[in-house]
């Protein structure tokens, strides 16, 4: 039996996933334009502070702080985002107009 069938056996409900290409990731290039102070948005499961009706993730909205092009050495930039425990490992997803794509991973 599929992951899938057995969740919704245990919990009645349908599961929702929307997967992530190689297509919807940022390449090192789209992200070294990308200007400081774009917005940016995160979704996780911080402890204790999700939907406990419905289980949704909670979102978070945050800016870009520097831009990885700052930092050549180690390709990091930095995050202005609260973020709390349950949170690690979240999706970091920008709408990004520079590649014609609604959505686009930046990193995790």
């Amino acid at each position: 039996m599929s992951k899938t069938k057995k969740l919704k056996q245990i919990t009645t409900k349908e599961m929702y996933y929307s997967s992530i290409s190689e297509k919807d990731i940022l390449t090192r290039a789209e992200l070294c334009k990308i200007p400081i102070l774009s917005e940016v948005l995160t979704l996780g499961y911080p402890s204790a502070h999700y939907s406990t009706h419905h289980h949704f993730p909670l979102f978070k909205l945050g800016r870009i702080s520097s831009s990885p092009n700052d930092l050549v050495e180690d390709g990091e930039g930095y995050l202005d985002l609260y973020s709390e425990t349950g949170c690690s490992g979240s999706p970091v997803v920008i709408f990004n107009s520079l590649t014609n794509s609604e959505i686009k991973l930046m990193g995790i």
